[in-house]
């Protein structure tokens, strides 16, 4: 069960469909999603008809009318549309994706046999709702075979990525924090993936608007550096995965999310999003290091944050909810 308020092209979309895809060899499943939000329907739509997904888009009680379902997953869902799953489910074991931390609905919670949570913190809140609760912690993800590691050597460009509402309001920021970086280091360049940012862009910067996943992928290939500075809200950074897959350091916000998600990784540093010469430091003292370190720890990185181990996992979460051989 997903939820159209979010974006099925951002981030989350992604996480969803890359699970989805990779589910398909371990479990049945079908998506539903409610209809408020046609453009959100047709995207899902998009993914599951070359994959003979069924697609339920409307009502929760519509999508369980009549199906023999083993188990549902709720991820991200408000509300209104929670209320609705608990009365339809019945009986049915449920596993809960929560949104941040903060945003756990209650009523889920309580009846959900595991809880897929973000993060220590997040379980730590989870069981102060329902004690009881088993919670499972899930790590970001990143596809591995479409993200290859770059060359040791690498042209010095900072590549910034982010969600695209918060990377173009909040440029300001990653603007100072280049330019401080370029002061280190003057034939810096920056590369700004997603939007057009509000501000002017300053000099030595190209936007590459195309975020499909090759463009990414051979970005951060030949990057010397990824650059993500989020706010709490923002707090799992997919993008840094994928940083990590392609053996290139990272500069993200001093995050406990992020922290939680990347400490064990050296190729990734932190410093305050809003002190530019902080950040400024990290990503000229990433480029003076260049990717050693991103490239010796990628294939651990990989056995942590890889969709195929993190589609194993889920659906052993899935059988473990169910207690048999499941037919999602």
């Amino acid at each position: 069960m997903l939820d159209s308020r979010h974006r099925l092209s951002s981030d989350y979309g992604r996480a969803v469909f890359a699970l989805a895809d990779r589910l398909r060899a371990e479990v049945e499943l079908e998506l539903a999603i409610d209809a408020a939000d046609g453009a959100q329907v047709a995207i899902l739509a998009g993914f599951c008809g070359p994959r003979a997904i069924e697609v339920h888009a409307g009502d929760a009680r519509t999508a369980f009318a009549g199906r023999g379902f083993d188990a549902v997953e709720c991820v991200m869902i408000g509300e209104i549309a929670s209320r609705a799953v608990l009365e339809a489910a019945g009986e049915l074991p449920i596993l809960y994706t929560p949104g941040p931390p903060g945003s756990e609905d209650p009523g889920l919670v309580r009846r959900a046999a595991v809880v897929l949570c973000r993060s220590r913190a997040q379980a730590t809140e989870v069981r102060s709702l329902a004690p009881g609760a088993v919670c499972v912690q899930v790590p970001p993800g990143g596809d591995f075979e479409t993200f290859e590691a770059g060359r040791f050597e690498r042209e010095p460009t900072v590549v910034a990525a982010g969600e695209r509402g918060q990377l173009r309001d909040r440029f300001g920021r990653v603007a100072e924090a280049f330019a401080a970086a370029r002061r280190r280091v003057p034939d810096l360049r920056l590369t700004v993936l997603g939007s057009r940012p509000a501000l002017e862009t300053p000099d030595a910067c190209e936007v590459v608007t195309d975020t499909g996943v090759r463009a990414r992928a051979r970005l951060l290939r030949e990057a010397a550096v990824l650059l993500w500075l989020g706010d709490e809200g923002h707090s799992c950074a997919p993008a840094v995965v994928e940083a990590l897959a392609s053996g290139t350091p990272a500069v993200v916000s001093d995050l406990a999310g992020l922290r939680h998600h990347y400490r064990r990784w050296p190729a990734v540093a932190f410093a305050p999003p809003d002190d530019a010469g902080a950040v400024g430091e990290e990503l000229a003292r990433a480029v003076r290091l260049g990717p050693t370190a991103a490239l010796v720890d990628r294939e651990a990185a990989r056995a942590v944050h890889d969709w195929d181990v993190l589609a194993r996992s889920r659906a052993a979460a899935v059988r473990g909810a169910i207690g048999t051989a499941p037919r999602v």
